[in-house]
């Protein structure tokens, strides 16, 4: 694509130079060329043919005669960002000059056949520049304010790396040529993660869609109310981004107050198990009306035109007798369409989207079938959307039905896993991703990046520019155009280095590792042969061969030789993670054919087998190690503390290498980092707190305290709805024949809360004497919850490195 883009520029811009009256406008194809990198996503059609260099305070700006509220929002956002250029605010909106250089946004009758017959032309845009030593305009032709908007943010792109000097002497470049761009998808955005803190950031690029939740409750007379947070639609109102609703799973309404209102609707003999989780029986009429009462409150609400509703994801479905003779989520679709009929009435423009799910999996073709054609829908599944396997996510069902030219939406994962976090820049398997959703003919992607698109800025992007314009640049070429607009050292450099470690971590997390760790701790069973997996299988499902391991941990070497060279700390971390991963990924599979179970290691294989286990040992500590540093320099505005899943995927690494070490000790060999290794020394969940809500936990670490220093206890939230609350933390000393003599060697006496939020869960205990002959434990002062509500997690335990 890069060679046929500047044979185009070549062509034009001799054409620039031969139109232009001054040698000061002319631009060389290389220059034309290296301009265009700082445009994403990169347009569809781009020719570049001259520059003129003119003070900034000559810019002026002409809106239509009647601007809507994103005119004017597209006025304070081009002012803002040259005044800080410049240091000074452009009056963009002044009184004409002779001298005055004006971009002209007014929409004219005649552009609609410059535009019309373009995909999603509503958003589409052309910008014609001229830049001649007898002119100097920017006109932006758009149907809607919308594409006027978009035409605003690809100029900026242009005029804002081009600014020389400062204060009201300071230049800007203005560009010759002609622009002509519209999207591959309509609608390309975010839920969760820190999609709504990211606006500025993620509206540069083009994005327009924020779904939310929605706070929804049904008071005691059974009206059911929804609401919005004000500010959530401000800001997005002022980005040009349309804010969808979110009405949640539908088995998860539990603290709606919808069955203290509605009895009736309880599911017969669907208990999940889960106290965050009930069953509604959709055979019952009642549920449409707190339903139609939410899409009304919704509807009602200044800049809402859809609703989405998630259909039910857990649970078994209600087993009464008409329920059973229905098809599950064909009957939840009808409910909700019945609600939107119902709604309709107050609010005949609000529209309706309905969430498949791995409950609905099965089912969805029947789904799809029943669906009124005015419903949209979207492809969400727990395993199958978030994930990062090498195979196609669009499966024939969902072929079958775009077929119809039906609108689709899909719910990935653009970063390495929805659970665990791990560095993941990978423009190839974006490039994968989004080219099969545009090529399909889907129309929306609402990505899912957590804890922090933050930490997963390269994929981020990279789904942006190819939901845009998915057959615009290849991989290497949005590399180079990402480092050019990050200002990376260099940016040919940092493009092989994206080559060279990105097959490394697609082949990792596509093996759904570190992932599987989280569900059973199953690594070190694995590698004591107990659960065995061949080549292609679980954690190894990316490998063909045992020597792919060998060849990625030399790609991982070029790889940080490269990012050394690039001297970025984010990429320099990122590979001795991603390599650490790597390397202890190879280790457990060669443990796994040389353990065998309770047999242990067999005498001719001890050699290897302790080669092996020193091997993972290394990889998890540079895991360990560079997780912080990473985290540091992907510069994410987390707050005082990381996110729980970033935590919890370290304190999983340090558990893991725990595990590792004690299965090393069953088979002979010493593991001389043990005190250091984060153990797990008890568990917490909602049965222990039936008779106490507040209790003290004695938990025995007599094996892991092994001398004088500084020892580390931290509650560790695994799931449920309340977290643990802890006071106080003690490490006591006793006679091993006398348990109840205890002492205490130190204290540590604060308020943490572990949860899906954390706060202060680190208690520290500085041991300064150690008797070997005495036991050692931990008391902890801890509160739980009771039912309905849910706690569960792990107590942890290490000893800090000096």
């Amino acid at each position: 694509m890069q060679v046929a883009l500047v044979t185009i520029v070549v062509l034009v811009a001799i054409v620039g130079v031969n139109a232009a009256e001054g040698p000061d406008t002319r631009l060389s194809p290389r220059a034309a060329a290296d301009w265009v990198q700082w445009l994403s996503p990169l347009p569809k059609q781009v020719h570049l043919t001259g520059r003129a260099a003119v003070p900034v305070t000559r810019l002026r700006l002409r809106l239509p005669h009647a601007p809507t509220e994103l005119d004017r929002n597209l006025a304070d956002e081009l002012s803002a960002a040259l005044q800080s250029r410049t240091g000074v605010k452009p009056n963009l909106g002044g009184v004409l000059q002779p001298t005055s250089v004006v971009m002209d946004f007014r929409r004219q009758p005649d552009v609609s056949r410059l535009l019309a017959g373009k995909r999603n032309a509503d958003q589409a845009y052309c910008l014609e520049m001229t830049a001649s030593a007898s002119e100097l305009t920017v006109t932006c032709h758009a149907l809607t304010d919308r594409g006027s908007y978009y035409g605003m943010k690809t100029l900026k792109q242009l005029l804002l790396p081009t600014v020389s000097g400062e204060g009201r002497t300071a230049t800007v470049d203005i560009p010759a040529g002609r622009i002509v761009d519209w999207p591959d998808l309509e609608e390309r955005g975010q839920w969760g993660g820190s999609a709504f803190q990211d606006l500025e950031w993620l509206t540069d690029l083009k994005y327009n869609l924020l779904e939310v939740h929605a706070n929804v409750s049904v008071d005691a007379a059974g009206v059911g109310h929804a609401s919005m947070a004000p500010t959530v639609l401000e800001r997005c109102r002022r980005f040009g981004v349309r804010v969808v609703p979110i009405i949640h799973h539908l088995e998860q309404l539990v603290d709606s107050g919808l069955f203290e209102a509605y009895p009736m609707l309880l599911a017969k003999d669907a208990d999940t198990g889960n106290p965050s989780q009930r069953v509604i029986c959709f055979a019952r009429p009642e549920i449409v009306k707190p339903l139609a009462d939410w899409l009304v409150d919704l509807g009602n609400t200044p800049g809402v035109t859809e609703v989405m509703v998630w259909l039910s994801e857990e649970g078994k479905g209600c087993q009464c007798e008409q329920c059973c003779q229905a098809v599950r989520f064909v009957q939840e679709l009808e409910a909700c369409v019945k609600a939107l009929r119902a709604a309709q009435q107050s609010c005949p423009h609000l529209g309706l989207r309905v969430l498949l799910t791995q409950g609905s999996y099965d089912q969805n073709a029947q789904v799809l079938e029943a669906l009124p054609a005015d419903v949209k829908v979207s492809y969400y599944h727990g395993g199958l959307t978030y994930n990062t396997e090498r195979k196609p996510m669009i499966y024939p069902v969902l072929e079958s039905y775009l077929r119809q030219k039906r609108w689709l939406g899909v719910y990935p994962t653009l970063s390495s896993n929805w659970l665990t976090v791990a560095p993941f820049s990978n423009p190839e398997f974006t490039h994968y991703r989004l080219t099969e959703f545009v090529d399909k003919g889907l129309s929306n992607i609402v990505a899912y990046i957590v804890p922090t698109a933050h930490y997963y800025r390269v994929n981020t992007e990279g789904g942006l520019e190819w939901a845009w314009n998915a057959h615009g640049r290849n991989p290497r070429e949005f590399a180079v155009s990402y480092a050019v607009r990050h200002s990376l050292k260099d940016p040919e450099t940092f493009a092989q280095w994206t080559e060279a470690l990105g097959p490394v971590s697609w082949d990792l997390y596509a093996s759904n590792f570190p992932y599987l760790e989280r569900w059973g701790a199953p690594v070190a069973q694995i590698a004591a042969g107990k659960m065995r997996f061949d080549l292609g299988q679980s954690i190894f499902a990316a490998y063909s061969r045992a020597e792919q391991f060998d060849e990625n941990l030399v790609r991982c070497d070029t790889a940080l030789a490269l990012a050394e060279a690039l001297g970025d700390p984010e990429y320099i971390a990122e590979t001795r993670i991603v390599r650490g991963y790597t390397q202890t990924l190879r280790a457990v599979y060669r443990l796994s054919r040389l353990v065998h179970g309770d047999e242990g290691v067999r005498a001719e294989d001890r050699d290897a087998a302790a080669r092996w286990f020193a091997e993972a040992q290394e990889g998890l500590e540079a895991v360990t190690d560079s997780y912080p540093a990473w985290s540091q320099a992907c510069q994410a505005p987390l707050g005082p503390t990381a996110p729980e899943r970033f935590t919890g995927t370290l304190t999983l690494m340090e558990t893991l290498a725990a595990n590792l070490g004690d299965l090393a000790e069953r088979c002979g060999f010493e593991d001389a980092g043990k005190p250091y290794r984060l153990h797990t020394i008890g568990t917490w969940d909602t049965e222990d707190f039936v008779t106490e809500q507040w209790q003290t936990r004695r938990l025995d670490v007599t094996r892991l305290v092994d001398g004088p220093g500084t020892y580390a206890f931290r509650p560790a939230y695994r799931s449920g709805d309340m977290g643990l609350s802890v006071t106080r933390v003690a490490l006591v000393s006793f006679p091993r024949d006398r348990p109840d003599e205890v002492r205490e060697e130190a204290v540590d006496e604060h308020r943490c809360h572990a949860g899906a939020w954390v706060e202060n869960d680190l208690y520290t205990l500085v041991l300064k004497d150690h008797d070997p002959t005495r036991g050692h434990a931990v008391l902890a002062a801890i509160g739980g919850t009771t039912k309905p509500h849910a706690t569960a997690g792990d107590f942890l335990f290490r000893k800090l490195r000096p």
